[in-house]
């Protein structure tokens, strides 16, 4: 268990900054985008909420498609992808999963309702 808030606390507190050219709200995002994605495809019972993510973006004036290929964000969210990847292959599958559900599920305390089981 402590091993799922020491995940817990990483997904709060860190990813070190790709470019400074964008905005805090836009690398936030961009983190959080590229964590649940990275997520989806280690846990296989979990999936982004889209309309949620979509709803959190507009609301911070980033649209999905930046995030698309030949968007704007495309670079950041695939730097952001890879150091999610290095950071947590090495984890074991079931354990990140919790730590991903803990943070982004309906009750989670980064982004509450960002992920939910299939």
């Amino acid at each position: 268990m402590k091993r799922v808030f020491v995940l817990i606390a990483y997904f709060l507190f860190t990813f070190p900054a790709v470019a400074d050219s964008f905005s805090p709200d836009e690398k936030a995002l961009t983190k959080m985008a590229a964590t649940l994605a990275y997520g989806e495809s280690r846990c296989p019972h979990l999936e982004g909420n889209t309309p949620s993510l979509a709803l959190m973006a507009t609301s911070r004036r980033v649209s999905p498609d930046d995030w698309r290929k030949g968007g704007r964000l495309r670079g950041l969210l695939e730097a952001n992808i890879q150091l999610v990847k290095a950071e947590f292959d090495s984890t074991d599958d079931k354990i990140f999963c919790l730590g991903l559900e803990a943070a982004f599920g309906p009750n989670g305390v980064k982004a509450p309702g960002a992920m939910r089981r299939k």
